[in-house]
């Protein structure tokens, strides 16, 4: 298997292939993905950073455990992502039915680049547009902060989303308009 410097050069496919057959390259995927995967999941709750990293360590496990149900005819990171959405949901149910922990705020960059991409004042008013985007955020339906998240944040193209989310593309595209028309509601009242 190749090295660290040169594994950005080998497709996820063969990353695949070469830790199905040899549990030490596992690394180059983990590597690869760890700190998306670790973003993705950050702005999709707000757990503690324990918390968090308690949840990393199941995804990635789950993701080790389930790699030879992979089909390389899909894309590996909108499999990974999908694996990671679907056990943050599974571990806030968990946590909910325990009712247990402390929560922090959605971390500040979250606010800040959602708030550029929906084009709010920046200059002069940013900081109270991070906190209204933050508050509207806690606000609205966690279908719609998930699809906000992927598309503006994790720059997920509508394909991608629709194989993380399971949805047809077509739904994809509505869910997010639906989205956005809820967050700038929140942010108008």
């Amino acid at each position: 298997m190749a090295n660290l410097y040169d594994q950005n050069e080998i497709p996820d496919a063969s990353l695949v292939q070469a830790a199905l057959k040899k549990s030490d390259d596992f690394v180059f995927l983990l590597n690869r993905y760890q700190e998306p995967i670790a973003r993705f999941v950050a702005r999709l709750n707000n757990f503690s950073l324990e918390d968090n990293e308690d949840l990393l360590q199941q995804i990635w496990l789950k993701v080790y455990l389930n790699l030879n149900s992979y089909k390389p005819e899909k894309k590996f990171s909108s499999w990974l992502y999908a694996i990671a959405r679907n056990q943050t949901i599974s571990y806030h149910r968990k946590r909910q039915a325990r009712a247990e922990g402390h929560q922090q705020s959605l971390e500040d960059l979250v606010s800040s680049q959602l708030a550029t991409a929906l084009d709010l004042e920046e200059d002069l008013h940013l900081r109270l547009e991070q906190d209204r985007v933050k508050e509207a955020l806690k606000t609205i339906k966690p279908k719609f902060r998930e699809i906000l998240i992927l598309s503006f944040l994790e720059e997920k193209n509508y394909q991608e989303i629709s194989e993380i989310l399971k949805k047809p593309t077509g739904t994809v595209a509505s869910l997010l308009n639906r989205a956005k028309k809820s967050l700038r509601e929140k942010l108008e009242l």
